[in-house]
């Protein structure tokens, strides 16, 4: 029978920042206006501990039938309208923190016009048994080349080993360490809390699986809290340059005045509160870590910096370009970049 054949999953991975493709056989119907293929995506959002959902969407697309064969269809779109309602906090204490975990479930049927009468066989639809889980953050386009159809998620930060840490900086966050089968997560069965991260204070310089070292000037470093291109937060921290500086935005306005000899048109100056900035540095890195600073750190979304003894939130701002690696010298190359201040006074 003409429509709908079979839906599988075609291509994907555990993070729905990734393109999710799923593959729709289907059969053309002869003598219809159009035929296409809708799919609907019920989208759930579960915060950590929790066993109802904190938020679920249904979200429908569609693809034209033209002739017998496959239909792919990208639902990544869907999973990350929900997951976009997810606020992050930067992180004050130990302890442990994970994030949510999205559901997906699909049911794919046609629709199609014949004889100037629609019809549609949505009462009928296939529905794909499994429920897919999903984790914030994506792959990069480098990552997703290098896999096949489909990656599995072994790790939640792209930090390469040993760094520098102050012993002034509050925390130290990294992502705990951990292997899921591309199966794990696709077989239906949700996974046990892979999303958790560490938080454990810097004066201990202990980290399980990395190797730290304390900082030799410590009051050189400032420390960032992040959202990584995983979803999840980081610290890291950078070189204080001596050249902060404050910036304030100036709108002059001319008030007219009623005509008269001796009444002029004045001027207003309308000022915001001051906006403070200051170039920092990676330090001098390896080139491994000066990939990282610049694919990874400057990319990020959310930022803090801990200043004042507070976490305050701001932007980062790469400079327009970075010197590569002189093999022919014997410096190491850094990475600059500003820090601007998100708050105002």
């Amino acid at each position: 029978m003409a429509g709908i054949i079979a839906v599988d999953l075609h291509s994907g991975s555990p993070l729905l920042g990734s393109p999710v493709y799923f593959r729709v056989q289907a059969e053309a119907r002869s003598g219809v206006a159009f035929q296409r293929a809708k799919i609907k995506s019920t989208v759930k959002m579960f915060l950590p501990g929790a066993s109802e959902a904190s938020d679920e969407q249904d979200y429908e697309s569609s693809k034209p039938i033209i002739q017998d064969g496959d239909i792919y269809i990208d639902v990544s779109s869907a999973l990350r309208s929900v997951a976009d309602t997810y606020e992050y906090e930067c992180r004050n204490a130990a302890g442990s923190l994970s994030y949510p975990i999205l559901t997906l479930n699909i049911r794919v049927w046609d629709e199609y016009m014949e004889d100037g009468v629609y019809y549609s066989t949505e009462e009928d639809a296939i529905v794909v048994p499994t429920t897919f889980h999903f984790l914030l953050g994506a792959f990069t386009d480098l990552e997703r080349i290098q896999s096949g159809l489909s990656r599995s998620v072994t790790t939640l930060t792209r930090k390469p080993d040993g760094e520098v840490i102050p012993l002034s900086s509050p925390l130290y966050i990294y992502p705990a360490a951990f292997s899921y089968s591309d199966s794990d997560w696709f077989a239906g069965a949700a996974p046990s809390n892979p999303q958790s991260i560490s938080v454990v204070p810097t004066n201990a310089l202990v980290v399980p699986g990395r190797s730290v070292f304390p900082a030799n000037v410590d009051d050189e470093y400032i420390t960032f809290q992040f959202v990584n291109g995983y979803g999840v937060l980081e610290t890291i921290c950078a070189v204080t340059f001596p050249d902060g500086k404050v910036t304030k935005d100036i709108k002059e306005y001319t008030i007219s005045m009623p005509m008269q000899f001796n009444k002029i048109n004045r001027n207003v100056a309308r000022k915001t509160a001051s906006r403070h900035s200051f170039a920092m540095s990676s330090g001098p890195v390896t080139e491994e870590w000066q990939a990282w600073w610049q694919e990874e750190f400057l990319n990020t979304q959310q930022c803090w910096v801990w200043m004042r003894g507070q976490w305050l939130p701001c932007s980062i701002i790469p400079a327009t370009d970075t010197a590569g690696i002189n093999r022919a010298a014997a410096d190491l190359p850094e990475v600059k970049f500003t820090v601007k201040l998100n708050i105002e006074g």
